[in-house]
């Protein structure tokens, strides 16, 4: 019997351990996911692990009042030196930090939290000290009602074997702290006296203990919850806006176009001046109910939500007598009729229009309405709505962009702006754990697991996916070869043919490749033909033993690809026409932006000691002293966009939107911007790709040697490419002497020199 109880008793211990263990492990996970989902922009995480405690003794003696509860004061005195060298961290509701002199600005700054509210001060105090100091203590104790002295206090560390640190042993006034340690007061070896009137007196110590017990409870609050989470708002007096009382029934009874009217036996001439009376006072009556029919409209003026108007009219048909005023198409009453047409967003003018609101003073006012709203955040569309253009490199002509269009910019900025505002130097999950702690795969791409940044960035540059209904700053491909496709010939070796479809999968054309390029690199291939086709360039017509084709060269003039033959210049021609048109309108305004941050890309400890991670260039003169790029890592970003989108190919816009970049960044970052081609961004997001998945399986177990291998070789491809990005720039034509050049000419480091046109 001994035996077995024995047994079950220390399997008991075992498991409780195990369950300990196990709680351990979950909290630090949770705190890894908590903070890889709060991460800084620009900063990363070295490791995340628990802290080691320092044990420390106090030996003092303390006098107290003659009238002093023993046990009590000793409780008292424990527990103020726990919570000088651990300091708890407490919830409140808004009501307790208001009622502790905290700041409306002061109580929301931080994290949005479920369970209350953190006193800042609180969790500053809270961090590791580096020193204890014997006065600090001093202080606390004599805060205790009952002491009246502190006397002879030394303090003693001890090691992790329990025995003293003969370095650290009786130290009187300061105890220095290990780094990344916690001090506990170890309460068995801690010796504390207590004299009333200079006589001892010792407490007990099971009455200290429950005392100590309760002191601990009662200062442990536990998480909020069904708390108040914001200021409430002020309770107005509501007032029926649009219920109006015409001016008519101010004046006294004998003008007779009050309620009363006027009586039976009156002339005809006394009826008419009435008549006359009341279409006269009808104007200003008009004007008052449409002024407070606009004030009871004031929060449609002021929000988001989709309006077709911006000014009110209220239809008056409650005043006596009234609807003899009106003009009337027979029975119909012609105002009545207006006012139930009140919308200015119609193409065809109605009548509401023209007396009214017409669609140009519409989209004027609601432009006007939604800056208002932003200014209130100091935000502003005003460079973007000069520089954004829709610009077509056939004519070279740029058009604005139309103001309905940039009413639905604003609106979507305005819509998403507490979370733009909140996230404002957020960084993207790097890590992002199922309820499991394993990875999220699906956050990592095709994912609006971005950074705040881009999700502004996306926002102020009014960037948009056409081709879906994708936000603009989700993480995707923006690579543009979503309608073509390679197939080989079947011959030996392989030959290959770029087929080109439309949206509705039908086959636009085909191109014939003859060449001896390797099927990995086909595509390398594929995105020079689309880039020609999009720019235009190197691209044209020829006849061959009397068909006509479409051939597609480099810029060495060598044949990359040879379309299908026609009858016909023309049939060559419009095939090349419809490729551009329909390939454009399919993906070609692919708008997004992708932001890598380079301390992301720092070098780890590799699974191969003689094979380390790649580093990024530094620049170093011939003395080896540094010139101006010492660090490539902290603090430095790199984003990518597309180049081949047409509003991007605009210098203006490509200034404005980098003008953007550098306000909007927090003040201690630097960004790169690179424009790339369709070519370098498909060689890009694949490797983008793969390094997101590598670093999120790092993340997950860097122990692993397969998880470093992995890690180590997608972080070095991508270095490798993100060093070596150069952005594209608008072609330019060289013109004749005899030629009108001013349109798109040629500017030095804002375009590169195309053919020559004569």
């Amino acid at each position: 019997i001994t035996s077995f109880f024995t047994t079950n008793f220390t399997q008991q211990i075992i498991y409780l351990y195990a369950l300990k263990i196990q709680k351990a492990k979950q909290t630090i996970q949770k705190a890894i996911r908590a903070l890889n989902d709060n991460r800084n922009l620009c900063e990363d995480f070295v490791s995340i692990d628990t802290v080691l405690d320092e044990e420390i003794a106090i030996c003092c003696d303390i006098d107290v009042k003659p009238s002093a509860d023993i046990d009590e004061v000793q409780a008292q005195v424990l527990y103020a030196i726990e919570e000088y060298l651990n300091p708890t961290v407490q919830f409140y509701t808004l009501d307790e930090l208001v009622t502790k002199g905290k700041t409306t600005d002061e109580i929301f700054e931080g994290p949005r939290l479920n369970h209350g509210f953190i006193d800042t001060d609180e969790l500053e105090a809270a961090q590791l000290r580096q020193e204890i100091y014997t006065s600090d203590i001093i202080n606390k104790l004599m805060d205790i009602d009952g002491v009246t002295a502190v006397r002879n206090f030394r303090m003693t560390k001890y090691n992790s074997d329990g025995t003293p640190n003969q370095t650290l042993k009786g130290k009187a006034w300061c105890m220095p702290v290990s780094p990344w340690h916690k001090p506990f007061l170890s309460e068995t070896k801690s010796k504390i006296i207590f004299y009333k009137n200079q006589v001892t007196y010792l407490p007990s110590l099971a009455e200290v203990r429950d005392t100590l017990k309760w002191l601990r409870a009662s200062g442990m609050r536990n998480k909020l919850n069904g708390h108040e989470q914001d200021i409430p708002l002020p309770d107005g007096m509501f007032t029926q806006l649009d219920t109006y009382t015409s001016v008519e029934y101010l004046f006294p009874v004998t003008y007779g176009i009050g309620k009363a009217g006027l009586p039976s036996d009156v002339s005809d001439e006394r009826r008419a001046q009435a008549k006359q009376l009341k279409a006269y006072l009808l104007f200003y009556d008009q004007l008052l109910a449409d002024f407070f029919s606009q004030l009871k409209n004031a929060a449609s003026l002021f929000s988001v939500d989709e309006t077709v108007q911006t000014y009110y009219a209220n239809f008056l048909d409650s005043i006596k007598d009234i609807n003899d005023i009106y003009a009337k198409n027979g029975s119909t009453n012609l105002l009545q009729q207006l006012l139930q047409q009140q919308d200015s967003t119609v193409s065809t003018a109605n009548a509401w229009q023209k007396l009214y609101e017409n669609n140009t003073t519409f989209l004027d006012r609601r432009n006007r309405f939604l800056d208002h709203l932003m200014s209130r955040f100091a935000e502003s569309f005003n460079d973007y709505v000069l520089l954004m253009y829709s610009l077509n490199f056939q004519t070279q002509q740029v058009s604005k962009i139309t103001p309905s269009e940039l009413i639905n910019d604003k609106i979507n900025f305005v819509k998403d702006y507490p979370q733009l505002s909140y996230e404002r130097a957020k960084a993207f999950n790097s890590f992002p754990q199922n309820d499991d702690f394993t990875v999220d795969t699906p956050r990592l791409w095709d994912t609006d697991n971005v950074s705040g940044l881009e999700k502004k960035l996306c926002r102020l540059g009014g960037f948009d996916d056409p081709t879906s209904s994708i936000k603009s700053f989700f993480r995707r491909f923006l690579y543009c070869i979503n309608n073509a496709t390679i197939v080989t010939t079947g011959d030996t070796p392989p030959k290959y043919n770029f087929i080109f479809t439309n949206t509705n999968g039908d086959t636009i054309t085909s191109y014939f490749y003859d060449g001896t390029t390797a099927e990995q690199n086909m595509y390398k291939v594929l995105m020079q033909v689309v880039d020609f086709f999009l720019a235009e360039t190197n691209i044209g017509v020829k006849e061959t033993a009397g068909n006509w084709q479409v051939l597609v060269a480099d810029n060495n003039g060598n044949i990359l690809a040879t379309g299908n033959d026609f009858s016909s210049e023309a049939e060559a021609n419009v095939s090349l026409q419809l490729f551009i048109s329909e390939f454009n309108a399919a993906c070609g305004d692919n708008d997004g932006l992708h932001l890598i941050e380079h301390i992301l890309l720092r070098p780890r400890v590799a699974a191969d000691s003689t094979k380390p991670f790649l580093l990024a260039p530094v620049c170093l003169d011939k003395d080896c002293d540094f010139c101006g790029e010492e660090d490539p890592y902290s603090f430095r970003m790199t984003i990518v966009l597309p180049y081949w989108p047409a509003h991007i190919r605009s210098i203006a816009f490509r200034e404005y939107f980098e003008d953007i970049v550098r306000r909007e960044i927090p003040a201690h970052t630097i960004a790169k911007v690179c424009w790339l081609s369709d070519a370098s961004m498909y060689d890009f997001e694949p490797a983008y790709k793969n390094w997101l998945s590598a670093l999120a399986g790092y993340l997950f177990d860097h122990t692993m040697a397969i998880s470093k291998t992995n890690f180590q070789i997608a972080n070095d491809a991508l270095l490798s490419l993100l060093f070596n990005l150069h952005s594209e720039y608008p072609l330019a034509t060289l013109h004749d002497c005899f030629e009108n050049g001013d349109t798109n000419p040629v500017v030095l480091g804002k375009t590169i020199l195309g053919s020559f046109k004569n």
